[in-house]
């Protein structure tokens, strides 16, 4: 297969660290450029997105788990539901005194 050369410009420093991170992780500018044009070929999406949309997705399954327990818990006795502000104060301070 032909191959093409695909170039852009950085911020010198972030060049500098982000060389220091591959070089750790053992690849080159070459390698992670060619992976994220293959992962948008293969998926028609930007991974950045792709990313959000998963991380989305979590939050709203965990949420869902939350609501989920809540509506598992039973149903407070009548005594807690009518607590006032002012009692429930009262009741938290005197298990300190």
């Amino acid at each position: 297969m032909p191959s093409a050369v695909v170039s852009g410009r950085v911020d010198a420093n972030v060049k500098e660290q982000v060389d220091r991170i591959l070089e750790r992780a053992g690849k080159t500018p070459a390698d992670v450029i060619r992976d994220v044009w293959l992962d948008i070929y293969a998926t028609g999406e930007l991974p950045e997105l792709r990313r959000q949309e998963d991380a989305f997705k979590e939050r709203r399954a965990k949420y869902q788990d939350f609501l989920s327990f809540v509506d598992s818990l039973p149903a407070a006795p009548d005594w807690a539901t009518e607590l006032t502000d002012a009692r429930m104060n009262d009741l938290i301070a005197s298990r300190y005194v």
